[in-house]
């Protein structure tokens, strides 16, 4: 009895542990939602302010159509996206800003305009909206990097796996409760349960067909052909037949996020290098520089020194953009074992003291 009491006691502290890692990523998670709510008020009370602005520029800078346009059609893209893709939001709002910096420009050219009451009171409500978007996109930035950091330290990246692969995160089309929507419309087997889709092309574990440690075994599944193949026996088997190699890097299309982590963790120190420059202007400078901190504690020193690199280009050329930790990334690199690597990171030390 004592045994069934100490089961459900040690239960009971498991259970009580988890909904507490649960709830403190529901509330980090919930931050990161409230920030961006915030830089999207911003957004849109710019976008109110952008009508009168060109509106009061046509009737001076008549020759300046086509940075007016620019402007308005920049306008137009931001107020149809929703909030679905923070990163491109922001992509177009970086440029919407450096069109309008280009639009105030034309002041200068234009001393009637640069004299107008309206345009001057204008100018300042949009400074001042700058201001807030640049602030809450720092908010923003931080309250992502701390769920991140929830997500991938233990014990709680075990809670949001688990959650997430039942379908009861944020991720639900990779739920394994969605993908058997996919088995359903496919018209497949009810034993069968997806592990990868890519297209028409289906891997599934087969509970069928066991094998005899009563593992279930690896289809292929083709729909488009309807071509289906046991691949392997169990698991293991399958995993021992997968061949990891570097992901080639497209020169004409940007590859996600998701295919860049891939590519990332398979990156040789030959490949690594087009890899950091593949993604060198990527607007989420915070997804950038974790892949820089992930390679400073690099066993091999020739990927310390390439992400190193990786780093130094966007202090000399994206130095504003970058978010408050980048300093926390090049302390890794100032403590480096590789007195190379520290000479580098000690100029970009002062690099960024001289901004």
């Amino acid at each position: 009895m004592e045994w069934l009491i100490g089961i459900i006691v040690v239960a009971a502290i498991i259970g009580a542990v988890w909904v507490s890692l649960y709830n403190s990523l529901v509330k980090n998670r919930l931050w990161v939602t409230e920030a961006w709510s915030q830089i999207d008020v911003q957004l849109k009370r710019r976008n109110d302010l952008i009508p009168n602005i060109v509106e009061t520029v046509k009737g001076y800078a008549k020759y300046e159509q086509e940075t007016l346009t620019k402007v308005i059609n920049l306008r137009n893209l931001i107020s149809d996206m929703g909030t679905e893709d923070p990163a491109k939001k922001m992509e177009l709002s970086n440029q919407l800003s450096s069109q309008l910096r280009t639009v105030f420009a034309l002041a200068e050219a234009y001393p009637d305009l640069k004299a107008n009451q309206n345009f001057l009171a204008l100018q300042e409500e949009l400074s001042a909206t700058e201001n807030k978007i640049a602030y809450a996109r720092q908010l923003y930035n931080s309250s992502v990097t701390q769920y991140n950091i929830k997500l991938g330290t233990f014990p709680s990246n075990i809670v949001a796996n688990v959650h997430e692969i039942l379908g009861l995160h944020d991720n639900r089309p990779n739920s394994l409760y969605a993908q058997q929507a996919v088995i359903r419309s496919a018209g497949l087997p009810d034993y069968f349960v997806l592990f990868s889709i890519n297209g028409s092309q289906l891997f599934a574990f087969d509970y069928s067909k066991l094998s005899l440690s009563g593992e279930p075994s690896i289809r292929y599944i083709d729909i488009e052909t309807d071509n289906w193949q046991t691949v392997a026996a169990d698991f293991d088997q399958f995993l021992q037949l997968l061949n990891p190699a570097p992901i080639a890097v497209p020169e004409e299309i940007r590859l996600t996020h998701t295919e860049g982590a891939h590519a990332f963790l398979l990156a040789d120190a030959a490949g690594l290098p087009e890899l950091f420059l593949h993604f060198e202007d990527d607007p989420d400078k915070q997804w950038y520089l974790q892949w820089i901190a992930y390679f400073s504690d690099h066993p091999d020193p020739a990927f310390r020194s390439i992400a190193c690199e990786a780093l130094e280009t966007q202090i000399l050329y994206f130095r504003n953009e970058l978010p408050d930790n980048v300093t926390d990334v090049l302390a890794n690199f100032l403590a480096d074992s590789d007195p190379a690597i520290q000479r580098l990171a000690g100029t970009l030390a002062k690099e960024l003291a001289d901004e």
